[in-house]
């Protein structure tokens, strides 16, 4: 009879029970869909996540690789040996602020020479930067050479530490070269075009330009680089 009774009474007592559970700490599970956070959004792995500021790459002029005109690769050691430097001056907003000067033999910055402004990078598609259309000048065989149009994009290795498979392309005043890299009496014009190349109309409509463009990676040097430098006493 007792027996029957207690039967009677677990259906209930379970009922109660579940219904409880949560006055005695314990939680009835719910759907993970309904519970389960949005997923967090991870960067792409070759994404670089070191600070680029403060930076200083170098690339030697002899090295690179030339794409316009492709006949100039075989004059390059001759008529260019010197070693670029490139500094990060400052990194933020998908922006980089980027300065470049040339080393003394030793590969430290040349006191002697100056330091020239790269037009602002975007570093918005990181770990690619790009120069678009931007202006500069830079001293070739001992001359100011005027870059013009200038486009510089490159990929930046995870760790930072080097510039990979970057292009740097920029039209030029051949009328720079001379008497520096080149002879005060040197065609350069016949010259371009013997390489591959053609004289464009300059700004003041002398067909004296050419377009030069540049394949180089620029590796991380350990050198000390001030960006305000004014050269004095050379």
């Amino acid at each position: 009879m007792l027996t029957r009774r207690v039967a009677s009474l677990l259906p209930a007592a379970l009922a109660l029970g579940l219904a409880g559970c949560g006055s005695i700490g314990l939680d009835v599970m719910e759907d993970e869909q309904t519970t389960a956070g949005p997923a967090e959004e991870q960067a792409p792995a070759d994404q670089v996540s070191v600070g680029l500021s403060g930076r200083t790459y170098s690339a030697f002029l002899a090295d690179m690789t030339v794409l316009e005109p492709a006949g100039l690769q075989a004059l390059i050691p001759q008529v260019a040996d010197e070693e670029l430097l490139f500094h990060v001056v400052a990194e933020g907003s998908g922006l980089l602020d980027i300065v470049m000067a040339l080393a003394a033999e030793d590969g430290t910055q040349n006191p002697c020479e100056p330091v020239y402004d790269l037009p602002r990078a975007d570093w918005s598609s990181n770990p690619e930067f790009v120069i678009e259309d931007g202006q500069t000048e830079i001293n070739i065989g001992g001359k100011p050479v005027e870059l013009a149009g200038l486009d510089l994009q490159a990929h930046v290795t995870t760790d930072g530490s080097l510039w990979d498979d970057a292009v740097l392309t920029a039209v030029i005043d051949t009328r720079d070269l001379l008497g520096g890299s080149l002879s005060a009496d040197t065609d350069v014009c016949e010259l371009v075009e013997n390489m591959g190349g053609e004289c464009l109309a300059c700004s003041d409509g002398e067909p004296a330009c050419a377009t030069l463009s540049l394949q180089l990676q620029a590796e991380q040097v350990d050198v000390d680089f001030d960006p305000g430098l004014e050269p004095s006493g050379c």
